[in-house]
């Protein structure tokens, strides 16, 4: 017997009468010149899988189970692939490479699941209300004209440094949100959308007050929550 380097299987031509002398391992002496591969290597490919298989082939049987087995410990649903009907190719099909990537939770989640589930889920604010407030708070941070002669732009971040009064937001927001109602789609001097603008007030408001940064010059508390809350038999529009 002979072992083909090029088929990867024993043989019972020698080197120089089989098809694929003229890229032979042995006959290009890149390989030392044996009839009779190793004793240990002899073994490992008389090996054969529980199907029939050499070890050393690819078996489309085993490999289904391993990935049942696979799916069995790390309790993942695993759709196993069947073979085409008939199918004769020595190899399994491009199904089988799908099979761990289409893999779906089956007895329960992964184990660091539940504590994502108790953190803020923050892909819950609409991309279209974060890009709305950023295009205004780029602007009033870069463009926005200043009445102390300095150069446009107040600085991002420029209420962490220097406190600002609630209501002045409060109203700028309250402004914004009115335009809007009656038709301003988008504002005549940044070009921003007007709801962007109502957001990122509403947003300085949120940060200053979380960094410290907020004088509260709101009045005295008013009659407002309770007009709103939900009377006896009606709904609240809120």
């Amino acid at each position: 017997m002979y072992f083909c380097h090029i088929e990867g299987r024993l043989k019972g031509a020698p080197c120089e009468d089989c098809s694929n002398s003229d890229k032979c391992e042995n006959l290009l002496g890149r390989e030392p010149y044996r009839l009779v591969p190793r004793i240990e290597e002899q073994k490992a490919m008389d090996d054969r899988c529980p199907h029939g298989e050499f070890t050393w082939l690819y078996c489309a049987k085993c490999e289904r189970e391993n990935l049942q087995t696979r799916a069995a410990k790390s309790a993942v649903k695993v759709r196993v692939w069947e073979p085409c009907a008939p199918c004769s190719c020595p190899s399994l099909c491009a199904e089988l490479d799908r099979c761990e990537m289409e893999a779906r939770p089956a007895n329960g989640p992964n184990p660091k699941q539940a504590m994502g589930d108790r953190k803020i889920k923050l892909a819950l604010v609409p991309s279209a209300a974060v890009i709305y407030a950023a295009r205004a708070l780029q602007y009033g941070a870069f463009h926005a004209p200043r009445d102390d002669g300095q150069p446009p732009g107040y600085g991002p971040y420029n209420w962490r440094e220097t406190k600002v009064e609630a209501m002045t937001y409060a109203h700028a927001a309250l402004r914004h949100l009115y335009d809007w109602i009656d038709g301003l789609n988008t504002t005549h001097d940044s070009k921003a959308p007007t709801l962007g603008h109502a957001i990122a007030c509403l947003a300085i408001l949120a940060d200053a007050i979380e960094t410290n940064s907020l004088i509260d010059n709101r009045p005295a508390t008013g009659a407002a929550p309770r007009l709103l809350a939900p009377a006896e038999g009606l709904t609240s529009i809120a």
